[in-house]
């Protein structure tokens, strides 16, 4: 077995970035959502940010010029194995649109040269972002939960050095949002891309979904919907972003019947959920009789706030309710005691049970009679 001891988490910061309103242009409707949900996905159980506290997230006045400088210097002073930035919202061939000013590409450049962080990587949801990868392609190249941190770990230390940056279009093209999605068409393809991809770095029983992959498939949605074209430069297919829950569950789930009342037919779930922050997380119960046929059912979906996320619920059937079901009827009729169940299932957004649990329940006649 090995020390967990020899491995530390690796330091992923993040500066994510969303501003709706700059004065004298259009205002857009889901740049800042756009940089929240990034936000959340990355300090995910998905992420490589998940235990790690660090991140700066600047929406709307707050990310003025001279909070998103102090955000680059604290980055660079803290050293971490990535840096991760991502801007939503207005832009040209020559920088993002900030709160109160623009953060120049040529100032951007200089950052990501000099900055010694070992991997950075900058992806650009904004019209006319392409601009940044033209000016680094004319330049030099550029240098620069337990078992879950084990495997971030290796990830990491086995990715390229250098900087990466993709861009939602060229130099001369415009981002545009969708109302419909509640985001700009570039950042909703990339989130969809890094949530629903297949890994393509697989490390030991962990499948991680590279830059490049998410990438590709962002390329892909975007394609088929006649939408502009992602720049790159950079991207080495072996920086992992995301854990791919596509080939496998995350994390791990306990679930148990903590308490029954006889004579109400009610019962206690107690659900703790490990590993899986932030996470979709479908938790199904039903009373089903001697033959499988639910009598009454419960379903609820939700999305653990910490990598040990515990919940109770408590679930009632009525009387009339299990009276009324056509089998329990029938055993009544003979004078015999109906043997139910709670039965209670967890399931991940692929629909794969991560936890089973069912507790008998025996009803006498004389109660159903009532």
């Amino acid at each position: 077995m090995s020390d967990l001891t020899e491995f530390r988490a690796p330091a992923v910061q993040l500066l994510a970035i969303g501003v709706n309103r700059v004065p004298g242009v259009e205002t857009l409707r889901w740049a800042e959502k756009d940089a929240a949900s990034v936000s959340i996905l990355l300090h995910s159980a998905r992420g490589p940010c998940a235990g790690n506290p660090a991140k700066a997230v600047l929406l709307g006045k707050r990310a003025t010029g001279d909070a998103v400088a102090a955000a680059l210097v604290a980055a660079a002073r803290a050293r971490p194995d990535v840096f991760v930035f991502y801007f939503s919202g207005h832009g040209n061939s020559r920088g993002l649109a900030l709160a109160d000013q623009t953060l120049p590409f040529d100032l951007l450049e200089r950052y990501v040269r000099a900055c010694r962080i070992p991997r950075v990587l900058v992806v650009l949801d904004s019209c006319g972002s392409g601009a940044l990868v033209d000016r680094l392609r004319k330049g030099a190249e550029i240098s620069g939960i337990e078992d879950g941190i084990q495997a971030w770990s290796r990830a990491i230390a086995h990715a390229s050095r250098g900087a990466r940056v993709i861009t939602a279009v060229a130099a001369d093209r415009k981002a545009h949002e969708d109302d419909i999605g509640e985001g700009g068409y570039f950042t909703l393809a990339f989130l969809d891309a890094l949530r629903a991809s297949n890994g393509d770095l697989i490390l030991g029983d962990h499948s991680f979904v590279s830059d490049a992959r998410a990438l590709l498939d962002t390329e892909d949605r975007l394609a088929v919907l006649g939408l502009e074209t992602p720049m790159r430069y950079g991207t080495t297919d072996d920086l992992p972003l995301c854990l791919s829950e596509f080939d496998a569950p995350i994390g791990t789930v306990d679930a148990r019947w903590v308490s029954y009342e006889r004579w109400s037919y009610s019962a206690r779930l107690e659900v703790i959920i490990r590993g899986r922050r932030f996470l979709p997380t479908c938790i199904r119960c039903a009373l089903v009789n001697e033959s499988g046929r639910a009598i009454d059912r419960k379903a609820w979906r939700t999305f653990p706030m910490s990598a040990n996320w515990a919940r109770g619920a408590a679930l009632h059937a009525s009387a009339g309710g299990i009276a009324r079901d056509k089998a329990t009827r029938i055993a009544w009729a003979f004078g015999r005691s109906v043997k139910l169940r709670w039965v209670a299932e967890v399931r991940d957004a692929y629909d794969r049970v991560l936890a089973f649990a069912e507790l008998p329940v025996w009803c006498p006649p004389q109660r159903l009679a009532a």
